[in-house]
């Protein structure tokens, strides 16, 4: 059977759709579509019967030809007819396969034919009316592609022609208005149709009878339009049908639009009919938005994109005629007619804007209506209520008005993205110029977030909390946020876009300050539970991951980023904590230090300016002298930027010395100031070092003082700590410029620094700045601070003569005193309430740091003149000297270490750590310096040990201290006997009343936190004063007579017995508590001389003197926390000592690569005592100790009668070990054998062989031959005890 082709040949491969070729790729050919195609083949290359055969033959042949054909067209049309299944798949893959092999049949491919090109275009428009789901985009998609293929090769004129029809875009309308008509159609005056519908009813039939498909599949065909009874014509359609034909001609709208047959051309007459059936277009959905409120969006956008269609096409001839035409003619009076601004909707406000955009962009004349502004500063009050109801929109999609506004409106196209090539989304930049109006962008986004976002969307609060309408608004105001930070942006309209906006506008409008604190702080710390909180804290945390990782997208990365971390933290300086994020710190820092570069460091230094003015503004909203909230604010910010100073610190590797110095210097010279200077009567000047002074001056507010008490408290304190960090900061003085000039040169970095605060400290009280606190003792605060200012120019002026070791020595010391003349700053005080008891202690403290500065200064100048006597050979040896020059240094560093303003307080911060850095410099340099007198100079003497010894809390003396009462061992006996004499009244007359204090426990821990004078508030509301007690019962008892208790007197006076025994009981724990942290701190000098020191030059008396004191110290120590109750106040730091104390010896002690000698009557004193200490090791650690001890001692040992003793030490350790139950264990002979093995051969076979035949059982017999089979398998001599042997 010879089926009509259409139009011209088609050249398949030049058109690009081979039907072989994509069938392969897409559904693989079946049997019968092969042997069609043969067929089809044949037809088209002209084979025919051969001439002159017989006529009855032939009706034979075409007979049986004829049966074929059925059979193969019947399975043909099924195949064809099963596409239109595969177009409403929900699967977007099945759905353009079917679409591809649907149009290859009818249009492009061997069986393309009149007939069923027709029947295909009529089911693709009625099957737009199609509920089913996916089917709509299916047939849509399917029809745009149908009417472009069939246009361009003249298959739709051959349709047109024999359905008939004027032209061919009005028979496309036409049919499409039939298709999708809202009124059923009177079947016989449209025979026509009613035939197709018969047509495909019987291919349906077919269909089933061949087995192809089994079963009808819903929603798949056009719905049938005639109900079974109706006689009447134009019958309007249920709701659910209605609606269904009405979303069936707005895709079918959109799908001409989308094909391009309304390209218009160079004939005039062809423009004209595109304009009558655009026109008609745009009045078919001007009609669907009047009559349908839920059509209002879809045909707003429908109009829009016929619009967007011939403004892109501006530049061909006719259509900017066209779009005059619509705009002026059709869409302005049929839709844009209301007379005010008020009641446009905001589907008419978007076609406004939208029309009013594009012809800017392709210079078109408006209509004088769209010539006045409908989106600028002046209206945004006016339209910000109906922008804010398009929050009613679900999620993640926002309303058609917001994409004209940030697509077209408001922004324009720069291209794709620079920085990437494999970016293919867009940047749009704001427009310097906006259509119809004189604001400019920056302007009209400001205005916009501040009556739409700020005003209504987070404006409104209920009382009950946050309503779910409440949530929606928030989700809208997310999501502009969102998009206008640089989020992708995915319009309808066309390509993905990102906005770009500079970072001042982003922190001015997009993210001001109640911005944040709604969309981001509230929303993710709200604490409601629900669907609505839980989606928006979710969203919110997304918006700042991605705020995050799209700095780096932009061109301004950084320039972006201090934007976004300036935008939160002005709204919060503790974002990151309050949201539990990273944000901040992500957007200031990198992890990977080698990203550290010269716009990094600027974007730091803008980022310091930032923080202080933040703190200067923050804490002018509150100058008072309370803690409020603005002082709350400002130290968060303080805080802030001490992190940034130790991120500079902790990357100075990479960075350039003097930039370094000039950031650190910054802040340090703002917090210098800011705590302990008041600026409000300083003069005006010049000087850079003061530039933090005057700026505080500036930012005054008619006030005294800038920081209130809380603030100048927090800002010395990280004073403190920032010069300890940068004295602490080793690789910052390895880049230093000064490396190749000497150790003095490193040194010297933290004596600058400090030398400059000591100058501005001079130059601010020149300049009329006051001093925080008052001065005391004015005449030796002057004279100290004059020694410290003599030692800093000694320190920095090197003379050439000068040794390397002696100049580091002067700079350590000028920069220990400098340190020290800097505690005399104070920060003031909180109220005069106070400031009386906090001028006392600050006097106390003042007088002891003038004291260390004058016990320094002699110190140094004492052991410098001991050295240059040395040097000159004139010194007197003086072997009966108590001390020498060296230990009184270590006192003096000792005592600085352990004095009481080392303890750090509110306003101190890391002075204790900045002043061990400079005390742990200067007595470095000081041992060094005495390692160059090596051999004059009684360096490590007796004196200096028992100094030390004495700084760490251990005795000396050799006697075996008396074991203390666990109970009462923090009680110190010498402050007891005051105490005692005035409570002797008290305690007699409760033993002469019979009174049992012991068993009024139920008054021992509330009594702790009960003032005396108030004890009369319990038990029965009798209120006796102490006085008033106590001379109440003298009296009773001086007259002879029975003592008669008033009420309550035997509870009030067992409360304050035991008030007053918790008090005293309290202070001696807080006072032997500082004394541990003391003794604890003085360890840094014994580290400093083991790790220091050469070990030729460690005498024996100064070695032998060490040891037992500290074993007993610690085994004291360590019962006591053993034994400690609970609730102890110094079980802490008891313990920390006891590890202080092992890792001295351990790593310190014991690791000595050679020991001197010892002699002989001193070695038979320590043995014993050592063993004693084995004896009573209460846990291992005690006992690895003292057994490496007793090691130390055989690496000591040189003469007979040494290994004599050691012999007779370690038979009774054996003896005891194998006979007797005790603590000692068999790793203290195992250690001897690994590090003295030759001693050990000679001091332990013996006693083991005696122990293997003596011991209280067989498991210790066994270990007694264990031992011994080491001994004897270790081959290899100790060399270190080969002497020994």
């Amino acid at each position: 059977m010879s089926k009509k082709r259409l139009g011209p040949t088609i050249d398949k491969n030049k058109d690009g759709l081979n039907d072989e070729k994509k069938l392969t790729n897409s559904v693989p050919k079946r049997k019968w579509d092969q042997e069609v195609d043969e067929k089809m083949n044949d037809v088209e290359n002209g084979e025919e019967m051969e001439d002159g055969e017989n006529s009855d033959e032939m009706e034979d042949v075409e007979n049986a030809e004829d049966m074929e054909d059925v059979e193969n067209a019947e399975e043909t049309e099924s195949s064809f007819l099963d596409t239109f299944y595969g177009l409403s798949s929900e699967s977007s893959m099945e759905r353009s396969q079917a679409a591809h092999m649907l149009l290859d049949y009818c249009l492009i491919g061997s069986t393309a034919n009149l007939k069923d090109a027709t029947y295909t275009l009529r089911r693709l428009l009625s099957s737009l009316c199609s509920g089913k789901t996916a089917a709509r985009q299916g047939y849509a998609s399917t029809l745009t592609s149908f009417l472009k293929v069939s246009h361009k090769h003249g298959i739709l004129e051959n349709i047109k022609n024999s359905e008939g029809g004027d032209s061919i875009l009005s028979f496309v309308r036409e049919l499409l208005l039939e298709s999708t008509s809202t009124k059923q159609c009177d079947p016989e005056k449209n025979g026509e149709k009613k035939g197709s519908e018969e047509q495909d009813n019987t291919k349906q039939r077919d269909s089933k009878k061949s087995g192809k498909k089994k079963g009808k599949k819903k929603g798949s065909e056009e719905p049938d339009n005639t109900k079974q009874g109706d006689t009447e014509k134009n019958v309007k359609k249920k709701g659910s049908e209605e609606r269904d034909n009405q979303l069936g001609r707005l895709f079918g709208i959109l799908s001409v639009i989308r094909s391009g047959i309304l390209f218009p051309k160079d004939d005039t007459c062809e423009i004209d009919q595109i304009k009558n059936v655009s026109s008609g277009f745009v009045s078919d959905l001007i009609s669907l938005y009047n009559n349908y409120e839920w059509m209002r969006e879809p045909a707003a956008y429908a109009i829009i994109h016929l619009i967007d269609f011939f403004y892109a096409l501006s530049s061909e001839k006719g259509a900017s005629e066209i779009v005059r035409y619509l705009v002026s003619e059709v869409v302005v009076p049929n839709m844009l007619c209301p007379v005010s601004l008020e009641d446009y909707t905001m589907e008419q406000l978007a076609v406004a804007l939208n029309i009013q955009a594009q012809s800017k962009d392709h210079g078109i004349t408006l209509p004088k209506k769209l010539k006045t502004a409908f989106l600028c500063k002046s209206t945004m009050p006016i339209i910000a209520k109906s922008l804010s109801a398009t929050s009613s929109v679900p999620q993640p999609r926002i309303h058609m008005v917001w994409d004209v506004i940030l697509c077209s409106f408001l922004t324009t196209s720069t291209g794709t993205n620079a920085k990437s090539s494999k970016d293919k989304i867009q940047t749009r930049i704001l427009r310097k110029e906006l259509p119809g109006c004189k604001d400019t962008a920056s302007d009209v986004v400001e205005s916009l977030f501040e009556h739409v976002i700020v005003d209504i969307l987070l404006g409104v609060e209920q009382e009950s909390g946050i309503s779910p309408s409440m949530h929606e608004r928030r989700e809208l105001a997310l999501s502009l946020v969102e998009v206008l930070c640089g989020r992708e942006y995915y319009s309808p309209k066309g390509s993905p876009f990102r906005i770009q906006i500079d970072g001042y506008l982003l922190k001015a409008s997009i993210l001001k300050p109640v911005i944040v604190q709604n969309l981001f702080i509230d929303a993710i710390t709200i604490s409601k539970e629900g669907q609505h909180a839980s989606f928006l804290k979710t969203m919110s945390l997304s918006v700042l991951e991605f705020i995050v990782s799209s700095s780096e997208v932009f061109s301004d990365g950084l320039g972006r980023r201090l934007a976004c971390a300036e935008a939160f933290l002005s709204c919060d300086p503790r974002f990151d904590s309050r949201t539990k994020s990273l944000t901040c710190n992500a957007l200031l820092y990198f992890d990977d230090v080698e990203t550290i570069t010269p716009d990094l460091l600027k974007m730091w230094e803008e980022y310091a300016d930032f923080l202080i003015k933040q703190i200067f503004s923050t804490s002018s909203k509150n100058n008072t002298h309370s803690e409020g909230s603005a002082s709350y604010e400002a130290i968060g910010y303080v805080n802030l930027i001490y992190n940034l100073a130790k991120r500079i610190l902790r990357s100075s590797q990479n960075i350039k010395h003097d930039i370094i110095m000039r950031m650190i210097q910054k802040i340090l010279s703002f917090f210098f100031v800011g705590a302990f200077f008041d600026c409000s009567e300083m003069k005006d000047v010049s000087d850079v070092r003061l530039e933090a002074a005057m700026e505080m001056k500036k930012s005054l507010t008619g006030k005294d003082i800038l920081f209130p008490h809380a603030i100048r408290i927090v800002v010395a304190a990280r004073f403190y700590s920032l010069l300890a960090d940068f004295a602490m900061t080793s690789s910052l003085h390895n880049s230093s410029p000064n490396e190749k000039k000497g150790k003095s040169a490193k040194n010297s970095l933290l004596l600058e620094l400090l030398i400059g605060y000591s100058k501005d400290w001079k130059k601010l009280e020149i300049q009329g700045c006051k001093r925080m606190g008052e001065k005391n003792d004015v005449e030796d605060e002057e004279e100290a601070v004059g020694l410290v200012t003599k030692q800093q120019e000694a320190a920095i002026e090197k003379k050439g003569d000068l040794s390397e070791g002696l100049h580091c020595f002067k700079i350590g010391c000028a920069t220990l005193n400098s340190i020290l003349s800097l505690h005399l700053l104070r920060c003031g005080y909180a109220d005069e309430m106070v400031e009386n008891e906090e001028m006392n202690l600050d006097e106390e403290d003042d007088l002891e740091i003038r004291e260390f500065i004058f016990d320094l200064g002699s110190a140094q100048n004492a052991l410098m003149v001991e050295l240059e006597l040395l040097e000159k050979g004139d010194e007197d040896e003086d072997e009966e000297q108590s001390e020498n020059a060296l230990s009184t240094f270590a006192r003096v560093c000792g005592g600085i270490l352990s004095s009481q303003f080392n303890d750090c307080g509110e306003s101190r911060g890391a002075s204790s750590k900045l002043l061990r850095e400079a005390v742990k410099m200067v007595w470095s340099n000081a041992l060094a310096l005495c390692a160059e007198y090596k051999g004059k100079m009684r360096q490590y003497d007796n004196s200096l040990r028992m100094i030390l010894l004495e700084l760490i809390g251990v005795d000396s003396e050799e006697s075996e201290p008396e074991e203390e009462d666990d109970e009462n061992s923090s009680v110190d006996s010498e402050n007891t006997d005051d105490s005692d004499e005035n409570d002797d009244g008290v305690f007699a007359i409760a033993a002469a009343s019979g009174l049992d204090v012991e068993d009024r426990d139920e008054f021992s821990e509330k009594g702790k936190d009960v003032d005396v004078d108030m004890i009369g508030e319990k038990d029965d509301d009798v209120n006796l004063d102490n006085e008033e007690l106590q001379t109440m019962l003298m009296e009773d008892i001086s007259d002879g007579e029975e003592v008669e208790h008033h009420a309550g007197a035997d509870a009030a006076l067992a409360q304050l017995i035991k008030l007053k025994q918790d008090a005293r009981k309290a202070g001696q724990q807080a006072r032997e508590r500082v004394a541990l942290s003391n003794h604890t701190r003085c360890i840094l000098l014994f580290e400093i001389i083991l790790r220091q020191a050469d070990s030729h030059s460690l005498s024996s008396d100064f070695l032998s003197g060490i040891f037992l004191p500290l074993l007993r110290t610690r085994r004291r120590l360590e019962k006591a926390v053993m034994k400690g109750a609970v609730g102890q106040t110094t079980i802490n730091e008891k313990r920390v000592m006891v590890e202080k104390l092992t890792s001295l010896m351990q790593t310190k002690l014991f690791k000595i690569k050679t020991y001197p000698e010892i002699n002989e009557q001193e070695f038979s004193k320590l043995v014993p005592n050592v063993m004693n200490e084995i004896q009573e090791a209460d846990s291992d650690e005690h006992l690895e100790c003292s057994s490496s001890t007793l090691i130390v001692f055989c690496k000591m040992a040189r003469s007979k009668n040494s290994i004599t003793c050691l012999s007779t030490a370690y038979s009774s350790l054996v003896n005891e070990w194998a006979t007797k139950r005790t603590t000692i264990k068999t790793n203290i002979f195992e250690n001897l054998m690994q590090q003295q093995l030759s001693i050990a051969k000679v001091l332990l076979v013996s006693p083991l062989c005696q122990a293997s035949g003596d011991a209280r059982n067989n498991f210790l017999k066994s270990e007694c031959f264990r031992l011994l089979s080491i001994l004897l398998s270790l081959n290899k001599m100790n060399p270190e005890s080969s002497a020994s042997e």
